[in-house]
């Protein structure tokens, strides 16, 4: 953690913050003490033992935030929890704008927006307290009349037992003491001061802030005479933060300590317990929490009305344990399928089901293999026309299953020593075995049974559920309904009308976390996909900024019915987040972890459904469908838009030009789309591995809000890739050894490599397959043709032209013209009607060959394109 401190404060200030992971308050989860904080705390330019430059143009909380990270990076930390206090918070707010990946949580204590807001709250009593200080005649009478513009009367009366003294005397004396130390430079405070008033926050990186997906906490005094209560909680509203106030003055960092280290130990160890915000994307508050908070609340004025100065932190712990205790166990766990998908650190990567085939694409007649988080697994269709998946290796010699055959039983042989297996993977034919007995003995072991996985299949995919545990079919039974699948609720919809979209699917040589950003990034369309489709170019490409979408949180049938049609039905998404495009009318991006991606684009029936799944180590499974709640477009409503609405006829024809045409089309499109995109992603796989994954946030600088959604995705992924594949096995690897690289590739992959689509895509879709089967065919065909009539043509040629030429050039002039046009040629042709058919020939065998080079060319669009960005103008 990192602690800004206010104007003319030195380090000393915030000791009761540097050492507040220590304190054992009631209401944390337990165990939450062993864990450990490192903080930091600098002074800020212009005060105690930093530098205190002269001129005043070296001071503003822009410079002062580029301090920070200055701080950070000697420290090598790549991320850290902020806290600003008073000019501090200013800073803060500047460091969340320039360095927003920098930072894993935001608390603003006893701060402004800066500017005309720094001047103190006009009252009577503050204008007395301001005209004391001015006026004192000595220094007790100067720390008195401070000490009464910062902290409460109240408090300043409390008697402190331990020390046999009020608390303004002891306060007095710890004023003056530091006092004797060498002041702030006047320089200093000049330019501190003057770096708070040219402080601005404005609206657009205000929700540039909030959409930056870390959590921002406002904290402020209802008594404070420098900074107004109303400025803080209009600074949390612009930020579409909670405001806590507290009954405090502007030091309720030593005020209100015991409450603020609270709220701290809640925002760092137990985000969800502060997070009652309803418009927050990453906030998912349960009643026991909201109720907590807002007894705090209450037990906040009454203890302000009583006065306990001493018991304010015990009593606000109470009422927090108290009315969390009444409504539940802080922190629980729902019991869904979607168990941690908005905390990727209890996030459980085996309870999931994900898809791993379409079965459209898949080819029934013969086993497919496939990689599901890291597992190599083999799918085939059994003899009920159920598909299945086990473990790609047989119990015998571990062979790969999926280099098997299907028999005419329904079963999976292995081709190597003819041994097969039913859809539980029992064994079920052992060959070489001596006799029926010994066969019997054997096929009953245990050790000769191959682990199977549940599967289903529904909208079109084939999923499969990567737990094999005595209670996971059980697991995967009580969550086999639709709603439990990471597609939304339009997909649902389009799919009961019958308006079945057509999936695509390939495997990309790429991590799945480089995947999840790419599909989040709707800012990279414009330049990585120019002129892939109408309307989509460079020039179209600039500002983006997001705007966080609030979506409806909770199980029940309210909730449920409130979320947008683009949002699963049975969770919110983790982040969403609205935005202009110069390229479209705009939209809605949604991800909801760990695979699903959803774009709702504004005044387009169609919606994109992206689903990426986490395949191995540099290998991840995309899936990607388009679901139109449009009629189709007719010829009709082409000649209708051309009168009235010309500027729709680009679009309206590539729509009917998309549902009039092929399947295979769309994929080859699809192709090009993760064409464009394979070369950047490849290798930035390749260089997060050599950095360091958990150093993203270092690595990457991402000053714009557009990159919101993958800062969100990244933060719940860098939680999520630490847990344990099987935290039953306590010898189980992380998910991050078996999904991300962790070591980048000896030697960089070429670009037929990485844009491979023959093993990436044509051989795993039978839709491709046929296609490029016709091509090859029509390729054979129409190069044989050529070759046949170009064979002809010249025996045309030989046999009548070609003689009548020799005989008149022999006779020369005494053979008439009229003798060689009586000649006779080839089967009784005249010659003239012979160079008639050698022409026809010879342009029939041009047209074919034509023909031949066109669907050759064809040919390539399944197996590698050539491509560079440098050639797309």
């Amino acid at each position: 953690m990192t602690i800004s401190i206010g104007a003319a404060a030195s380090q000393q200030g915030q000791q009761k913050q540097r050492q507040w992971q220590e304190e054992q308050l009631q209401q944390q989860r337990q165990g939450l003490a062993q864990q450990q904080m490192l903080v930091c705390i600098m002074d800020n330019r212009g005060m105690g033992h930093s530098s205190s430059p002269r001129d005043s143009a070296a001071y503003s909380t822009d410079i002062m935030a580029q301090d920070v990270v200055a701080v950070m990076d000697q420290l090598r930390w790549d991320q850290a929890h902020v806290l600003g206090f008073s000019m501090g918070g200013m800073v803060a707010q500047r460091l969340a704008v320039v360095a927003p990946s920098r930072l894993a949580s935001l608390t603003l204590l006893s701060t402004s927006a800066g500017g005309w807001q720094i001047v103190p709250k006009h009252s009577w009593s503050g204008l007395r307290t301001a005209f004391s200080m001015v006026t004192a005649r000595s220094a007790e009478d100067a720390a008195d009349a401070t000490l009464r513009f910062h902290f409460r009367r109240r408090t300043l009366k409390t008697y402190v037992p331990q020390w046999a003294a009020r608390r303004q005397d002891l306060l007095r004396r710890e004023y003056l003491t530091a006092a004797d130390a060498p002041a702030q430079p006047h320089h200093g405070f000049k330019g501190q001061v003057a770096a708070c008033w040219r402080h601005s926050l404005s609206d657009r990186e205000a929700q540039a802030v909030a959409a930056a997906g870390f959590p921002v906490l406002v904290v402020h005094g209802r008594s404070d005479k420098l900074a107004s209560p109303a400025n803080a909680e209009a600074l949390a509203r612009r930020l579409q933060a909670p405001c806590v106030m507290l009954p405090g003055a502007h030091f309720i960092v030593r005020e209100c300590a015991g409450q603020i280290n609270m709220l701290l130990s809640n925002l760092v160890w137990g985000r969800q317990h502060i997070m009652c915000a309803d418009n927050s994307p990453y906030l998912d508050p349960s009643p026991s929490i909201c109720s907590a908070w807002k007894a705090l609340e209450a037990q906040s004025a009454k203890v302000e009305k009583a006065g306990s100065g001493g018991q304010q932190a015990g009593a606000l712990a109470v009422a927090v344990a108290s009315a969390a205790a009444a409504a539940g166990p802080m922190g629980a766990e729902p019991s869904s399928s979607t168990d941690g998908s908005s905390s990727g650190d209890s996030f459980c990567w085996l309870k999931h089901w994900y898809p791993v085939h379409v079965v459209a694409m898949a080819d029934a007649s013969r086993p497919h293999a496939v990689q599901l988080l890291g597992k190599q697994l083999v799918l085939w269709r059994d003899g009920q026309g159920q598909w299945q998946c086990m473990e790609d290796a047989c119990p015998h010699r571990l062979a790969p299953l999926s280099e098997g055959r299907i028999e005419s039983d329904g079963t999976l042989q292995c081709s190597y020593h003819g041994w097969r297996f039913n859809s539980s993977g029992k064994c079920t034919e052992i060959p070489q075995a001596i006799d029926a007995k010994a066969k019997a003995v054997a096929c009953s072991s245990s050790r000769s049974c191959v682990t199977a996985y549940p599967t289903q299949e529904r909208f079109g995919l084939i999923w499969v559920w990567p737990s094999a545990a005595p209670a996971a079919a059980r697991q995967a039974g009580e969550l086999r309904p639709a709603a439990c699948l990471p597609v939304s609720q339009a997909l649902q919809d389009a799919w009961a009308a019958g308006n079945e979209p057509t999936w695509y699917r390939r495997v990309l040589p790429y991590s799945w976390d480089v995947l999840v950003e790419n599909l989040s990034d709707p800012s990279h369309l414009p330049f990585s996909h120019h002129r892939l489709f109408p309307g989509l170019s460079r020039a179209a490409g600039g500002p983006m900024p997001f705007s966080p979408v609030a979506i409806p949180a909770g199980d029940s049938p309210e909730a449920a019915a409130a979320r947008p049609k683009y949002a699963m039905p049975h969770q919110p998404p983790l982040a969403a987040f609205e935005y202009p495009a110069g390229f479209t009318a705009g939209g809605v991006v949604a991800y909801t972890p760990p695979c699903a991606v959803v774009y709702e684009a504004k005044g387009s029936p169609v919606q994109s459904e992206l689903l990426a799944v986490p395949s191995g180590p540099g290998q991840a499974l995309v899936f990607t469908a388009g679901v139109s709640s449009a009629a189709k477009v007719e010829a009709g409503d082409v000649l209708q838009a051309l009168l009235t609405r010309p500027k729709q006829v680009p679009m309206l024809l590539m729509r009917m030009r998309m549902q009039r045409a092929p399947a295979y089309q769309s994929h080859l499109r699809s192709n090009k789309l993760f064409d464009q995109d394979n070369a950047f992603l490849h290798l930035q796989d390749a260089e997060l591995a050599r950095r360091g994954r958990q150093g993203w946030a270092k690595e990457y600088y991402s000053p714009v809000s557009c990159d919101s959604a993958i800062i969100a995705g990244r933060r719940w992924a860098d939680a999520a890739l630490q847990q344990q594949l099987n935290p039953a096995d306590p010898a189980s690897p992380t998910a991050a050894s078996v999904i991300t690289l962790t070591k980048p590739p000896v030697q960089r992959a070429t670009k037929q490599q990485i844009n491979d689509r023959l093993n990436q895509h044509t051989r795993h879709c039978s839709i491709c397959q046929k296609a490029l089967q016709a091509l090859q065919h029509k390729v054979q065909t129409a190069q044989n043709a050529a070759a046949a009539l170009a064979a002809a043509c010249i025996g045309v040629l030989a046999g009548a032209v070609l003689p009548q030429l020799a005989a008149a050039v022999a006779a020369g002039a005494e053979q008439s013209g009229a003798a060689a046009e009586a000649a006779v040629g080839v089967a009784g042709l005249p010659a003239g009607a012979a160079v008639v058919l050698a022409v026809l020939l010879g342009l029939g065998a041009a047209v074919a060959r034509v023909v031949a080079a066109a669907a050759a060319k064809e040919v390539e669009q399944f197996v590698y394109v050539e491509y560079s960005h440098a050639d797309n103008h």
